[in-house]
């Protein structure tokens, strides 16, 4: 959403800067060097917890996640998931998939099967797999630019990331595990209820919020103009997002193209726009959700949901 604003002129008033992750974007956030941003839920939630001062000014964009798996995926009889790869811990990918292992394995059965695909139907029967998650599942930080040469040498069995990485990953032969659950499920009613359950949490992960808009609260009380302008400008973009796709499309391609010599193609981003949602109202029990997972792995001493303002959104 910020790079459709950024390529619309709306923020030209502003000084605009650019992080590769949100724990960097925390660290300008808390030292006062950036007055507003576009952060994800797992970095707000270590805000607050650390007492930082946030006034949650609205939500960007829902879902943006995919859970890719290795391509031994396609060969192996037996699909164990004991290594998980996210973008950095205590992130919002490595809290969706905490969430996911952790509601699957309530499941009681440790295992699924699944077909090969639409492309294989006639095979299923005779060709199927077990995919299940190990007892133990490890979680691991790697950068997403470097996600594709790691599972390549067979290092992780699996992803949690962000768009447009997951789509990328997917066209280059890597599984989305969500879109080839909701395969099988199309041509074949064989499913258990471990593939059940999968296949809710799975598709569960892309419900939750990807980006929210906040301001430290200093700001918001000494700048109620300047604060209010921006949600405009929020809600505009989101109206452009929704409204003319094609040209938020340009309008990423042309900023990539400016920050990194390179872009992504149309079909990588159309495909990418199908697994987002965009919306200015937070749900903050999804936020709150996350929270409890961020506390039950230890990245936080307490909650802190419950002291946010929900009445402002």
């Amino acid at each position: 959403m910020p790079i459709v604003a950024i390529e619309e002129g709306l923020f030209d008033d502003y000084e605009v800067e650019h992080y590769v992750s949100g724990g960097y974007l925390l660290n300008s956030l808390m030292s006062k060097n950036i007055d507003i941003a576009y952060i994800g839920p797992g970095p707000y939630i270590n805000a607050i917890n650390k007492g930082l001062e946030l006034e949650v000014l609205g939500l960007s964009a829902v879902g943006a996640n995919a859970f890719l798996v290795n391509k031994k995926f396609k060969t192996d009889k037996n699909f164990k998931i004991k290594k998980i790869a996210v973008p950095q811990f205590g992130n919002t990918q490595d809290l969706l998939a905490r969430s996911l292992v952790s509601r699957v394995d309530q499941a009681g059965s440790k295992k699924t099967i699944l077909g090969k695909g639409m492309m294989e139907i006639a095979a299923e029967l005779m060709d199927s797999k077990q995919v299940s998650f190990a007892n133990d599942v490890e979680f691991i930080a790697i950068n997403p630019a470097e996600l594709e040469m790691v599972l390549h040498k067979n290092a992780i069995d699996a992803a949690m990331i962000a768009e447009p990485w997951g789509t990328l990953l997917s066209q280059r032969g890597y599984v989305n595990l969500n879109s080839e659950l909701i395969r099988k499920n199309l041509v074949s009613s064989l499913e258990d209820d471990y593939e059940t359950r999968l296949r809710k949490e799975i598709g569960r992960v892309n419900t939750f919020p990807a980006t929210l808009l906040v301001v430290r609260k200093e700001y918001y009380d000494t700048h109620p103009r300047e604060v209010e302008n921006l949600i405009v400008k929020n809600d505009y973009v989101l109206d452009v997002i929704t409204m003319d796709t094609e040209s938020a499309i340009a309008s990423i391609q042309n900023h990539y193209k400016k920050i990194a010599a390179k872009s992504f193609s149309r079909e990588t981003l159309v495909n990418s726009l199908q697994n987002i949602s965009f919306a200015s109202e937070l749900d903050y029990n999804k936020l709150s959700e996350l929270e409890d997972v961020a506390l039950q792995a230890k990245y936080i001493k307490a909650k802190k949901i419950k002291l946010a303002k929900a009445d402002l959104i």
